[in-house]
């Protein structure tokens, strides 16, 4: 469950926030154009940063250390997290029950997109083997991932509930 925890907290956005939080930004050695460009606040660059230095802290004190940095910067991240942490990352949830369930991993086709350009909305489909198959909608393509594979999530349940 730790590993669950872990990976709801751990995303390039989170450690971007959390490089920025704490100051990462500004000590980051840049070219010009990088400077010139928002490069110390680009959510690529903090998040990479930050996934560097717990590696640096990794090789210099080992897993415990590293467990031990990343227990106390992300603290309050999973200590708020609710009693289902999946639901944080739908995509992760579908992977590991489609696998465990199917022993298949789910594919996410985009079916279209319309709207104006500044708001877009794209329709993705996702799909487990043959038999099972649903939609989902969202401003970006991640969100109607992530809007497919809840709805997929619930079809699984009603299916299994409908079985016991």
């Amino acid at each position: 469950m730790l590993t669950v925890l872990r990976a709801s907290v751990v995303n390039g956005s989170a450690l971007a926030a959390k490089a920025a939080k704490i100051g990462i930004g500004s000590a980051l050695l840049l070219g010009q154009g990088e400077k010139t460009t928002g490069g110390r606040q680009r959510e690529s660059n903090l998040a990479d940063a930050f996934e560097s230095i717990m590696g640096a802290v990794y090789l210099d004190g080992g897993f415990d250390a590293a467990s031990r940095v990343f227990d106390r910067l992300f603290a309050d991240e999973i200590n708020s997290l609710g009693d289902d942490p999946w639901m944080q990352n739908p995509k992760g949830r579908l992977q590991y029950e489609a696998h465990k369930l199917f022993n298949a991993e789910p594919e996410y086709e985009t079916i279209s997109s319309a709207g104006p350009q500044h708001r877009p909305q794209f329709n993705v489909r996702v799909s487990v083997g043959d038999a099972l198959s649903v939609d989902g909608t969202g401003a970006t393509k991640q969100l109607a991932q992530a809007a497919a594979a809840v709805a997929l999530l619930a079809l699984i349940k009603d299916r299994m509930e409908v079985q016991s």
